[in-house]
């Protein structure tokens, strides 16, 4: 079961995507998605795995579990592997997640927990093309700089451009976690429109 905290979160988002071009988008990786059986793998890639693929990653995995979508995988990656900014993790326990294991080194593992009877998710930031990584699989661009870093995915069975505003850019300031908070409450309303409004 869902842990209640983060369902109850989820339930506080409306779902809801703004704007024709974007919605297209979505609709655009449902379309994918089904041509597969909504089986296999989506890889959220931006450029340093850090935040928003991070956010959508672990999102995306809860509000499928919810949905009860459980033959698809979420993933993320990025176009080099730096470390997950400790912000992103902050925000997911705020929603509700758990962690239950931290690594040590410069780009540590975190193990977060977000439902009793799923497997944790292991969130490290890596590549796109990081042997973890299932392939092929439907690469959602979560930013433009990423997008643009990676001209070329080799393998994917599809690629859809769906921006966010990066958080990153209030770290160290006053306004960090209402930014941070903003980013997952759009991610999450999305997510949810797709996968409870689309995919259906």
């Amino acid at each position: 079961m869902l842990f209640p905290e983060i369902n109850h979160y989820l339930d506080s988002l409306i779902p809801s995507v703004e704007g024709e071009e974007r919605m297209e988008k979505w609709n655009a990786l449902g379309r994918s998605l089904k041509k597969s059986d909504m089986k296999g793998a989506v890889n959220f890639i931006c450029t340093h795995n850090a935040r928003r693929s991070v956010l959508s990653q672990s999102l995306a995995t809860a509000i499928a579990y919810r949905t009860g979508l459980n033959e698809l995988e979420f993933w993320s990656g990025g176009a080099e592997a730096t470390f997950v900014h400790p912000n992103s993790i902050a925000t997911l326990q705020r929603i509700g997640f758990r962690l239950l294991s931290k690594s040590q080194g410069n780009n540590p593992i975190y193990e977060l927990a977000y439902a009793d009877d799923a497997a944790p998710l292991k969130i490290f930031s890596k590549t796109f093309d990081d042997l973890s990584s299932p392939a092929p699989y439907h690469a959602v661009m979560v930013c433009s700089k990423g997008d643009a870093a990676c001209p070329f995915i080799p393998g994917v069975a599809s690629r859809t451009l769906i921006p966010f505003e990066d958080p990153g850019a209030f770290d160290g300031t006053p306004e960090e976690e209402k930014a941070y908070h903003a980013s997952a409450a759009q991610i999450g309303s999305e997510m949810r429109y797709f996968f409870e409004k689309i995919i259906p």
